[in-house]
């Protein structure tokens, strides 16, 4: 196995997101570095999801297509069938869009 190239980066980040690092290093048993990595990794997987264009037509289509999935009960299906990371990542956009 080949060696992994790593580099030493200092950056400047909010309270606020050192404390919510902090709280997950304690959660997961983990150390600062890796958590980070972690987060950082799932950012970039959440920035490469395509951008839907909000419009009240496509939010209304979204809550029609919502709806049917929930009377079908595909949609629950759906989400029991994403991973843990992925179930996660669902979670924090919708608690992130509660907050704005």
């Amino acid at each position: 196995m080949g060696l992994k190239k790593s580099f030493l980066v200092n950056l400047r980040i909010s309270e606020d997101l050192f404390d919510e690092i902090e709280k997950t290093v304690s959660e997961e048993i983990s150390n600062f570095s890796e958590i980070t990595r972690k987060f950082i990794k799932l950012g970039m997987k959440m920035y490469k999801i395509p951008k839907i264009k909000m419009t009240p037509e496509g939010i209304e289509e979204m809550k029609k297509e919502v709806n049917k999935k929930i009377k079908d009960e595909t949609f629950f299906s759906t989400l029991d069938a994403l991973n843990f990371e992925q179930q996660q990542a669902i979670k924090t956009y919708l608690e992130m869009k509660n907050e704005n």
